[in-house]
């Protein structure tokens, strides 16, 4: 009789075998894949374990900065907007105190006379024809109307203009003589024939400018404490610059238009003081 032997415990056939050679070797092949070349795939992937690229950092701070610059730009903006507000009104509020535009009016008006150099008088009727005229005429020169055409420097202006820029200064009925008026450093020539005056455009000689230094107002009656000014004084700084003399002029307001009635003699400035 034939028995079958019996298989120990522990004891494994020849496909068993097999079976687990196969096994083990396909998992060997498995982890030496996941285990090679592990440093070329960092490189491929751009990460290293080294130098770690903190993107989202770099933004951050760089939005932080455009921020705090622009922040302190807006400030800037608004300091300068706050000054220069102030300062404008701080020199409104002295252009008020000081009557600056008042003084600025009444110097454009008295210009003529001034540039003149006309004397004093108590009574404007009482002035000669011939001041009146010629501080007429340098009001046409100072203030010129464009009707007038310039030929070689300059305008031929009609007798009857000259009488109104006299009645503007002086108030009306006037009686005026024309004749050629000034001197021989500046001369106006008058055309009897043609009844005109020839009159620079430009004249290169002025004895003073006008500074109005105090206006004194009873009712309609304005009185100018007014200081004659070389023309060279003008450059310096207005606290060097002095007036050779000071002239005071009486001007009467009627409705909205003025005449100056009387100058009086004032202090003659001494050099140096």
């Amino acid at each position: 009789m034939k028995y079958l032997k019996v298989r120990e415990k522990g004891e494994k056939n020849s496909f068993e075998e097999s079976a687990e050679k196969i096994e083990n070797g396909i998992k060997k092949a498995i982890d030496g894949a996941l285990d090679e070349n592990t440093d070329e795939i960092e490189k491929m992937t751009g990460n290293s374990s080294d130098e770690p690229a903190p993107v989202h950092n770099d933004i951050s701070k760089l939005k932080q900065t455009m921020t705090t610059v622009f922040g302190g730009f807006v400030l800037l903006m608004a300091v300068v907007g706050v000054l220069s507000t102030f300062f404008f009104f701080k020199g409104k509020i002295n252009d008020i105190r000081n009557n600056s535009a008042e003084k600025a009016m009444f110097e454009s008006y008295v210009f003529p006379l001034v540039v003149t150099d006309a004397p004093a008088f108590d009574n404007q009727h009482n002035l000669s024809s011939e001041i009146m005229l010629t501080a007429a005429a340098w009001d046409i020169i100072l203030y010129p109307n464009d009707k007038y055409t310039e030929e070689f420097g300059y305008i031929t202006v009609p007798a009857i203009d000259v009488e109104a820029r006299a009645a503007k200064l002086f108030g009306t009925g006037l009686s005026f003589v024309h004749q050629t008026l000034g001197d021989i450093e500046l001369s106006f020539p008058y055309d009897e024939a043609t009844k005109t005056y020839k009159l620079p455009v430009s004249p290169h000689y002025l004895s003073y400018v006008p500074k109005v230094e105090e206006i004194d107002r009873v009712n309609e009656l304005y009185t100018l404490k007014v200081g004659y000014y070389s023309p060279m004084s003008t450059w310096l700084p207005s606290r060097e610059a002095k007036p050779d003399k000071y002239m005071f002029y009486t001007v009467l307001k009627r409705g909205d238009s003025y005449c100056i009635t009387a100058i009086k003699q004032g202090e003659i400035v001494e050099a140096g003081m």
